[in-house]
C-alpha cells in the first residue's frame, strides 16, 4: 500500500527531511544565502510495508547573483536518483546531509526551478512525542497508522480563528513576535478557521520575510481557503 502525500511549503528557507540530527537556524553557507526560496512542492509516496518514502521535491527560487553553485539540505539516509535544474539534468554530490549542485551553465539572476527525486527511510521517533521523527503503527483494524512528531525541533503553532482586520492584525503581530522571543525558529500558521484577512493582516506576514530569511527561520502558512 502506498499513501500519496503532497505538501506545499511557503516562506521556508531550507528543506530538511531526514534521519540524522539536523540543526535549524544559524548562518547560511554563501551558496544558500545567494538563493531566495519562493516555494516548495514535496510529493511523497509513503510505504507502510517498507517504512520508506519515494517522491520528489520541486523548489522555485530566485538567484540573487549569477552562480553555478547551489546547496540544499537532505539527510544521507535518502538517495537522490535524479536532479533537474530548469528542466535539464545537472551533476551533483550528496554528502554530509548536503546536496551540492554544479550547473554546467551560469544561473543568471532571477527565477529558476530545481527538482530532485529521492527515496529512503526517515527517522523513527524512539520516544514520541519527545523525539522528532515518524511513528509507524496500525489501528485496531490493522490499517496503517502513521504520525510525525517534531517536539525536538521546537515548532510553534499559531491558529487563527475568525477575521484579521486592521485592529486584530496587531494581535497577530504580537503572537508571532512572542514565538520568536521564546526561541522558536519555526512558526506554523494554521489558517483553517480563518474567515477573512485584510491587507493589514497580510502585511504582518510580509513584515517578517526579511527577518526569517536573514536568520534562516521558517514560517509555514497552511489551511487557507
Amino acid at each position: 500500500m502506498r499513501l500519496p502525500i503532497v505538501l506545499l511549503l511557503l516562506m521556508s528557507g531550507t528543506f530538511v527531511f531526514g534521519q540524522q540530527k539536523q540543526i535549524s537556524g544559524g548562518p547560511l553557507k554563501p551558496e544558500q544565502a545567494n538563493v531566495d526560496v519562493r516555494h516548495y512542492t514535496v510529493s511523497l509516496d509513503v510505504s507502510p510495508e517498507t517504512q520508506s518514502y519515494q517522491g520528489f521535491t520541486e523548489i522555485t527560487f530566485n538567484m540573487l547573483a549569477p552562480s553555478t553553485d547551489l546547496i540544499f539540505d537532505l539527510a544521507n539516509t535518502f538517495t537522490v536518483s535524479a536532479l533537474l535544474v530548469d528542466g535539464k539534468k545537472t551533476s551533483f554530490s550528496h554528502t554530509d546531509g548536503l546536496v551540492k549542485v554544479k550547473s554546467a551553465q551560469t544561473l543568471t539572476t532571477g527565477a529558476h526551478k530545481i527538482k530532485f527525486q529521492f527515496g529512503g527511510k526517515p527517522v523513527v521517533a524512539a520516544r514520541a512525542p519527545w523525539d522528532g521523527g515518524i511513528q509507524w503503527s496500525t489501528d485496531s483494524l490493522g490499517r496503517p497508522w502513521i504520525a510525525m512528531s517534531c517536539q525536538e525541533d521546537g515548532a510553534d503553532v499559531l491558529a487563527i480563528v475568525g477575521e484579521i482586520d486592521a485592529s486584530s492584525s496587531i494581535d497577530l503581530d504580537l503572537a508571532i513576535a512572542k514565538s520568536l522571543s521564546e526561541g522558536f525558529t519555526k512558526v506554523l500558521i494554521d489558517c483553517s478557521a480563518l474567515e477573512y484577512i485584510s491587507s493589514a493582516g497580510l502585511g504582518v506576514f510580509m513584515s517578517y520575510i526579511e527577518e526569517f530569511k536573514e536568520k534562516n527561520y521558517k514560517m509555514v502558512i497552511f489551511g487557507m481557503k
